[in-house]
């Protein structure tokens, strides 16, 4: 199963096949295929964006939206507030974005595109990430390399108590703050890197992937900082295309 979306590579179990004999031709006359749903657990990023018509949509802050103001693509997290988004029938404009209790959402892949329509309005999204694409996944803070970070920054005092009473250092204010609102920051950004470095190894090379899941490479940040910083640099500084 490869998906570069999804940082998906390797052997997949196949659980349940269907056979569809009763679709209509009528049915495939508009639109693209859905070729894949992912579910997400427990998302730490999610906001919760409330529209001028009334339409609500949780989603990651990471999530781009077509601005029509800006026209490009901008992450929710990072919309202002009456700026105007693409639906169905025109546009609606944003009220407010507040930040959302972790819950299961999903994700899809659409044959051929890479956008789709949300809510009642349909609101238009964007489903691509070229990080993902180029360096794949940022490692967890229960992944090997997150452990690793954790014991740095409590060697260091920035990081104390275990279990459900660990805190962390927040750098960008000066509080501390429980562990699980803690994102894996890059010290020195991925755009930068891949721009100066990694694209001359190709996409998600060994010598990138050694790069992403270095601890050296990471310090801890409260995910609030951390994203929308994220998701301002992702539309002011652009990856450069791989040159092998």
């Amino acid at each position: 199963m490869q998906s570069s979306e999804f940082d998906l590579s390797g052997l997949a179990v196949v659980t349940k096949l269907v056979q569809r004999d009763d679709i209509d031709d009528d049915e495939l006359s508009e639109g693209n295929l859905v070729t894949g749903r992912f579910k997400t657990l427990g998302a730490l990023n999610l906001v919760r964006a409330t529209f001028s018509d009334g339409t609500e949509i949780t989603g990651t802050d990471t999530h781009r939206f077509w601005s029509l103001d800006r026209e490009e693509w901008i992450p929710l997290g990072v919309l202002e507030q009456y700026e105007c988004v693409q639906t169905v029938e025109g546009s609606i404009y944003l009220l407010s974005v507040v930040p959302a209790e972790p819950e299961l959402i999903y994700n899809l892949e659409v044959d051929c595109k890479h956008v789709y329509q949300v809510g009642n309005a349909g609101v238009l999204v964007h489903n691509d990430c070229l990080r993902l694409q180029y360096l794949g996944r940022t490692p967890g803070k229960t992944s090997r390399t997150g452990k690793d970070v954790i014991e740095r920054l409590r060697s260091e005092g920035k990081v104390i108590g275990y279990g459900s009473k660990a805190k962390f250092l927040n750098e960008a204010d000066g509080q501390w703050y429980k562990l699980k609102y803690a994102d894996m920051s890059h010290i020195r950004d991925a755009v930068w890197y891949w721009n100066r470095y990694g694209r001359h190894t190709g996409a998600r090379s060994a010598q990138v992937r050694a790069w992403m899941l270095n601890p050296n490479n990471y310090t801890l940040e409260h995910f609030k900082n951390n994203r929308s910083a994220g998701a301002m640099l992702s539309h002011i500084r652009n990856y450069l295309d791989a040159t092998v």
